[in-house]
């Protein structure tokens, strides 16, 4: 009893850990992202080009932000080009924000260490990270030229001057990303209207599919299409698809272990009655029953450890929900995984969903591993063991 409840206990927690990391990577990354939803240009996320813009992107983002459930609707331009100073050059990608309402200011603003965040008219300000004002020997006040190829394929060039440098310790961002504000980036593209993106943000997660489908009908632009973040990140969907299958590796070894210890517990409790067994077949009980009994015996010992499992569980998940786990890398750089960063504690999450599929594999090892012991109870011969055991 007691290996299964500290089996399914330590599943519990491993379980919890498990969707809390994943939990935390997919609310990093939508934050970090282009949100829960995205309106782009259907070709946009295989081959990204300034060119694929959403035309009518303003009024449709009023349209989007009118249904119930989104909690903000961002309007963006993404421009892949170069930004070069008098003492050296780099790649950028280039994020067109309007500073007011754009839901990545919460993100990075925080992590400004010098200079501030952008003016909602702040023509020319360019936020930068360390690394990338590193290379381009600027500092806050310093100018920039930003060159990149506008919707037309023309070349275009817009003179940028620093307001901030943040620091992420996130080597991509830190080192190719910027953020201006929305006008310049169009004037950079040379459009008047239109975005990459319109990077949609829910109040609940959990109903993406249903508000998909309700924007759906509201994007209007030629070529454009509402996409979630498993279609924008894929390099994530496949990360948690990996480590879920590491999780569910080391919980089968679990499982493994447990029911080797069942059938140790059962076999042996069965060994040490056969005698009682043989009196009761040799008084005239069916053998099915026995066979019945048995199970039954297991089916007992299966809920009462589940029950003691739960319990101990349930109390360390509480524990990490509320105080998380120190994963130890605090302090250090920034750790990163399919480009998303990492907290440095975790807190434990558990869906009843996974909770009950859990509790219902476990019982059904534990009711499976004791089928042996009982049909070998069920078939024990009444004389040989009376003798035997005398």
């Amino acid at each position: 009893m007691t290996m299964i409840s500290v089996g399914f206990a330590l599943a519990l927690v491993s379980l919890g850990i498990g969707d809390g990391f994943h939990n935390q990577m997919i609310r990093n990354a939508v934050r970090l992202g282009s949100g829960n939803l995205t309106v782009e240009h259907k070709g946009y996320p295989d081959e990204p080009s300034n060119d694929k813009l959403v035309l009518g992107a303003s009024a449709m983002r009023d349209r989007i932000a009118r249904i119930p459930g989104i909690l903000n609707v961002s309007e963006r331009i993404v421009v892949m080009g170069l930004i070069y100073t008098a003492d050296n050059s780099s790649g950028v990608a280039l994020l067109g924000v309007d500073p007011a309402s754009d839901m990545s200011r919460r993100t990075l603003e925080p992590d400004i260490i010098e200079g501030r965040y952008l003016k909602d008219n702040g023509k020319r300000g360019v936020l930068i990270g360390t690394d990338l004002a590193r290379r381009l020997g600027v500092s806050v006040g310093g100018k920039a030229v930003v060159t990149a190829q506008d919707a037309s394929g023309e070349i275009s060039s817009q003179l940028v001057r620093v307001r901030g440098i943040f620091r992420t310790g996130i080597t991509e961002m830190d080192g190719y990303f910027a953020q201006v504000c929305l006008p310049l980036a169009r004037k950079l593209l040379g459009v008047a209207e239109g975005a990459t993106q319109l990077a949609i943000f829910l109040k609940n997660e959990k109903q993406q599919a249903r508000i998909k489908e309700a924007i759906e009908p509201l994007v209007s632009a030629p070529k454009a299409a509402v996409f979630d973040w498993q279609d924008v990140m894929p390099d994530l969907v496949l990360f948690v698809q990996m480590d879920n299958a590491g999780n569910y590796i080391f919980m089968g070894i679990i499982m493994v272990v447990v029911a080797l210890g069942i059938l140790n517990t059962i076999l042996m409790s069965v060994l040490e009655r056969t005698r009682e067994f043989g009196l009761m077949v040799a008084l005239g009980m069916n053998p099915r029953r026995l066979l019945a009994l048995v199970i039954l015996e297991t089916t007992f010992l299966s809920l009462l450890s589940l029950a003691a499992g739960a319990a101990l569980g349930f109390g360390v998940h509480l524990y990490l929900a509320v105080h998380g786990l120190d994963m130890g890398f605090a302090g250090h750089q920034q750790l990163t995984a399919a480009g998303v960063a990492l907290d440095s504690v975790v807190h434990s999450e558990l869906a009843p969903a996974r909770v009950l599929l859990l509790a219902g594999i476990v019982f059904c090892v534990t009711l499976a591993v004791g089928i042996y012991p009982a049909i070998r109870a069920s078939r024990v011969d009444p004389v040989r063991a009376i003798m035997k055991f005398q």
